[in-house]
């Protein structure tokens, strides 16, 4: 599963304050086959050979290159640095890419109060490398991501294509629905 992406709702009295607990640099987070870490300088090979593949290409954004040149992986790494992005690796070697973009669902309406504040959200998006599809690993991720943000409070919006609802229902939690 590729291209994959959920809004994660986060809602808190003090949210500006939990949107700070989820600042840079993302932890490392260890699953039973994955790792979920920073990328290091060492990683731009293993990047660029798991991302140059129109099949994942073709479910991202268009912002994301193909073909996947080793400088755009250079440029990643040193990108993701400041956000809260994480390689996918098996292994000790990339295979794909995960990240939270956290975002305000302030829509102006001044109806955002310490008793109902305006909502975080936290777009959960990854992709893995082709000769990864169909052996769980994005549902590890999602497992080891949940398990990460668990305790803020958080919902899940309906994704929009059937492979990212199979990956949904997998790693459903009965605290998180």
């Amino acid at each position: 599963v590729v291209g994959s992406a959920s809004d994660v709702a986060i809602g808190s009295a003090n949210w500006p304050l939990m949107a700070c607990a989820l600042q840079p640099p993302a932890p490392t987070l260890t699953g039973p086959r994955l790792v979920l870490r920073a990328y290091r300088e060492t990683d731009a090979q293993d990047l660029q050979q798991a991302a140059d593949c129109a099949n994942v290409a073709k479910t991202l954004r268009p912002i994301f290159p193909h073909p996947y040149m080793l400088k755009d992986a250079e440029f990643w790494i040193q990108f993701a640095q400041t956000k809260y992005i994480w390689a996918v690796t098996l292994e000790d070697r990339v295979i794909g890419n995960v990240g939270l973009g956290l975002e305000s669902r302030e829509w102006g309406f001044d109806d955002a109060t310490p008793a109902q504040p305006a909502q975080l959200c936290a777009e959960v998006g990854y992709w893995l490398g082709e000769e990864h599809w169909g052996k769980g690993y994005a549902s590890e991720v999602m497992q080891l991501i949940l398990a990460h943000l668990q305790g803020q409070a958080m919902t899940f919006s309906r994704s929009s294509s059937e492979p990212r609802r199979r990956v949904e229902r997998r790693r459903a939690s009965p605290e998180v629905r």
